[in-house]
């Protein structure tokens, strides 16, 4: 059977090539000549030629989105979001992986820009101005997702780290923990060092030394976090466990299972997003949820922002966590 074209459209519905063009290409028509053109689309079983369109309007109505292990619940959900919001815009993802690698972050950067996509979403691997030298001429948004880097041509949707670190080591300090331990996972450095400046400054606004202060770094490993959480429990005096990212509470969520720890009794712990086994557990996590569908929502909303004026100003959107109080904060004496 042939394949369909616009002029097929046209003959059939008795419009120009003009009025045809403009509303498939997203043009607002008259409500008669719209439902003229649906008609005559779903008789012939047309379809939009996407790339002879994306050389005429110089859109391929594509995002880019790197991420950094596919693995990692909490990254992947937020990319969920995003590629069901980008879908009811009509737009399409293309997904990949760096695998904590820049090398192949930056060869995917390349790889994604070859292949025209309008706007580019990462979770970025480097960690400076010199490691994007590739997006100083992109001619593309970019937006970073929980990360900012200082000098790079791009938008970032990051949440209020040390306000809501500060806010939960308060809590602790104030049900009597001094001695806390902080799981830090170091692979990203910019939450990482925004999420001690909160625990920091809550232990100097308590008048405490940070010598009671235990501070242990992982990088975006399970096992690692497993292994000193179990470091923690076994060979050290700290009263609570701060896990300060979702691989890190994962691990010591697994640990405490797998060695049925009493907590709050024996140690007290904080966790770092509500994502599945740890919205499990039991008996419920003190943790801070990050708002991830309004992550995403923000970070479409400024993508779409900034394809409409390639003038805008980058900024940093600073969005606000929740702590949610459960019951493995222990009150002490």
């Amino acid at each position: 059977m042939r394949k369909a074209t616009i002029r097929d459209i046209c003959n059939d519905t008795g419009l120009s090539m003009g009025t045809v063009s403009k509303y498939l290409n997203g043009g607002v028509l008259k409500e008669s000549n719209r439902k003229k053109i649906d008609a005559a689309i779903r008789k012939f079983d047309y379809r939009v030629d996407e790339y002879a369109r994306g050389l005429i309007t110089n859109r391929t109505k594509t995002v880019g989105v790197l991420i950094t292990k596919m693995n990692n619940l909490f990254y992947t959900r937020i990319i969920s979001h995003i590629e069901a919001f980008l879908y009811k815009k009509g737009y399409s993802t293309i997904i990949k992986e760096s695998s904590g690698d820049l090398q192949k972050e930056l060869d995917s950067i390349d790889w994604l820009i070859s292949r025209r996509v309008d706007a580019l979403v990462i979770i970025p691997v480097g960690r400076t101005k010199e490691d994007y030298r590739i997006l100083d001429n992109v001619g593309i948004p970019v937006v970073f997702l929980d990360s900012y880097i200082e000098g790079v041509n791009c938008e970032s949707i990051v949440v209020d780290n040390e306000n809501i670190t500060y806010k939960a080591s308060d809590y602790m300090i104030k049900n009597g923990h001094r001695k806390i331990s902080v799981i830090a996972d170091m692979n990203s450095p910019y939450t990482a060092n925004a999420r001690l400046a909160g625990v920091k400054r809550a232990f100097r606004d308590n008048a405490i030394s940070e010598d009671s202060l235990r501070i242990y770094s992982i990088n975006e490993s399970l096992d690692e976090s497993y292994q000193i959480t179990r470091k923690i429990v076994q060979e050290t005096d700290s009263t609570a466990i701060f896990a300060s990212n979702y691989i890190s509470t994962l691990g010591t969520v697994y640990f405490l299972n797998e060695f049925n720890v009493k907590v709050p009794d024996e140690i007290s712990v904080l966790g770092f997003d509500d994502i599945m086994i740890t919205n499990l557990y039991r008996p419920k996590l003190t943790i801070i949820n990050q708002p991830i569908a309004e992550i995403a929502a923000r970070t479409v909303t400024r993508l779409f922002e900034l394809l409409g004026d390639e003038n805008a100003e980058r900024k940093i959107n600073v969005l606000e966590c929740e702590l949610v109080r459960g019951q493995t904060i222990a009150k002490l004496d």
